[in-house]
């Protein structure tokens, strides 16, 4: 929503070195002939290793959330029309000890990751944030032979893109937020609209100009000094303002 969203806004490539030097300071890898156990060195396949690197589960090969980096297009086909989606996921594993079984690759580890997925809509010109997710968690992982398994606590959180819930509150009416910052533009589909927000938020206390090059958007500049009280209020007397200059600009509309 509109109020929560100016409430947010108040309140690695290793370097490469030539020669044959370099090629031996590089630690052996497992065959990769199974997709199993990729990343662990051979110099930590036995006995107890603290912060270990790689990982003993043997990843499924489809997993839309699995804990990788990845960038992806999608295209959308539903009753309600088509959408071009794109769609960022950033993921990071952090072991934090294992204890290797009998071969190379197999025993128990225990590891921290996080990783945050999100989608954006590719057909404004914004591309506004539809939603993300947020997660981490305390991945424990264990192989034998062919078999893994993992068990992971986690939490999750979810969010739907503030340009998204600005769209549902005010469909075709506000389109969305210019710039984070001191200096925040508010910016609106009628090509007066922020002159007609200025004379409500006026009305309502709440002083704010229009861009004399753009008269869609209105600056929206909070002071630095701004208590919370004074936040809370300020942001009431904003959403009020934006819903009556709405039904204000549908009347002049229809007149």
């Amino acid at each position: 929503m509109l109020r929560r969203r100016l409430g947010m806004m108040l309140a690695t490539l290793a370097p490469l070195a030539g020669g044959a030097g370099a090629v031996a300071n590089v630690h052996a890898q497992l065959p990769a002939s199974t997709r199993c156990a990729v990343g662990i060195p051979s110099s930590e396949t036995t006995g107890y290793v603290p912060l270990p690197r790689g990982d003993v589960f043997c990843p499924l090969l489809a997993d839309p959330k699995g804990q990788r980096s990845f960038v992806s297009y999608l295209h959308e086909t539903s009753d309600d029309g088509d959408m071009d989606l794109g769609s960022v996921g950033i993921s990071e594993e952090f072991g934090l000890f294992r204890v290797n079984g009998s071969k190379p690759g197999t025993g128990f580890q225990m590891s921290l990751n996080g990783s945050v997925f999100a989608q954006f809509d590719l057909d404004v010109s914004s591309y506004d944030l539809l939603n993300a997710d947020y997660t981490i968690g305390i991945p424990m992982t264990f192989r034998v032979g062919a078999f893994s398994t993992r068990l992971r606590l986690y939490h999750q959180s979810s969010h739907l893109g503030d340009e998204l819930l600005l769209r549902e509150d005010n469909p075709d009416w506000f389109v969305g937020i210019r710039q984070d910052g001191l200096v925040i533009g508010l910016e609106f589909e009628h090509p007066q609209g922020a002159m007609i927000v200025s004379r409500h938020l006026y009305e309502h206390g709440v002083w704010a100009i229009f861009s004399t090059l753009d008269p869609r958007v209105l600056q929206f500049k909070p002071g630095l000094l701004l208590t919370p009280d004074l936040a809370e209020e300020l942001l009431d007397r904003v959403a009020v303002a934006v819903a009556s200059a709405r039904t204000d600009s549908g009347a002049r509309g229809a007149a």
